[in-house]
């Protein structure tokens, strides 16, 4: 909604979002404190107006932190984006050191950290959410999507499939636990399932 009206936050963090209740007239997260927000048109040239750099540290995007304005755009907001991503999904955010410097340097020169193989809850990360994961916080804006609404259009696609798939599974497995039942009941089965043909669950 802001980047289609050309509103660029400039400091998208997990403090500046905050969850609306399901009895809410809009549930879901929304994104707060547009302070430093500035306006850049679509399919424009023109820069951002500060001189200085301006965001949080651990979420700020390379072109936010070299304060080159030309650059800043959607992508930017992305990449900060990204960052909150790898930290719902590994625990952490992608670069951590003591000082703030040295996390600023980290985003500008070190290579982009991976998704570990299992997060921080044990699960593997679903599938496709990895690829976005490393667009999202590439060091090349270029390789970033540039549009908040395709990024949320593939978690909604993301999300419509992992819940088909989990369907699917669960399906399976009330059918893998009747099977079991009529087996040990002496019952042929009727549904033909083997534990060759439960799916996982992702």
């Amino acid at each position: 909604h802001a980047h289609a009206r050309g509103v660029i936050h400039r400091d998208i963090k997990p403090s500046n979002i905050m969850l609306a209740g399901p009895s809410d007239l809009r549930p879901g997260p929304k994104l707060t404190d547009f302070g430093i927000a500035q306006i850049r048109l679509p399919d424009t040239d023109e820069p951002l107006d500060d001189t200085n750099f301006c965001g949080s540290p651990s979420y700020i995007s390379p072109e936010q932190f070299q304060a080159f304005h030309y650059d800043v755009g959607p992508w930017s907001d992305l990449y900060s984006l990204g960052c909150i991503l790898h930290e719902m999904l590994s625990g952490l955010p992608p670069f951590t050191a003591a000082e703030p410097l040295a996390v600023l340097m980290m985003h500008l020169n070190d290579e982009p950290p991976s998704l570990p193989e299992y997060l921080s809850d044990g699960e593997r990360p679903p599938e496709g959410l990895a690829e976005l994961h490393d667009k999202l916080i590439s060091k090349d804006k270029n390789e970033r999507p540039h549009s908040a609404s395709v990024v949320g259009n593939f978690l909604q696609k993301l999300a419509a499939g992992a819940a088909v798939r989990t369907a699917s599974y669960v399906a399976h497995s009330f059918a893998m636990e009747a099977a079991e039942a009529q087996t040990e009941a002496g019952v042929p089965s009727a549904t033909g399932a083997t534990d060759d043909t439960m799916a996982a669950p992702f």
